[in-house]
């Protein structure tokens, strides 16, 4: 399966990232494992350094169709990646984050 899938896939599919043919790629699970099944509807190549982010580090994606990701950074930032290239679909203002909303009661 994972070989076939590969085949299927030019090159990883993260964000700014390539450069690493999806030969040579983890199978990452869009939904992690074991809330997601290992089946091709669920895995996508990612080179090592950015599975590990998304496992670890608060990334995550959507399949928007084959070869089409977005992803979205800890911070929020949304990333649409293809064979094109990765295109920022947000710009967020310098500086930091405005504080949250008050709850309503």
């Amino acid at each position: 399966m994972a070989h076939r899938h590969r085949a299927q896939q030019s090159i990883g599919k993260t964000a700014y990232c390539g450069t690493n043919p999806a030969a040579f790629a983890d199978m990452d699970h869009v939904i992690p494992y074991p809330e997601g099944p290992t089946e091709t509807g669920n895995i996508a190549p990612a080179c090592r350094q950015h599975h590990r982010a998304k496992t670890h580090m608060g990334w995550n994606y959507q399949v928007l169709g084959p070869g089409l990701y977005l992803w979205t950074s800890p911070a929020g930032q949304r990333y649409l990646r293809s064979h094109a290239g990765t295109h920022p679909i947000d710009v967020l203002p310098p500086g930091p984050p405005p504080d949250p909303l008050p709850e309503q009661p």
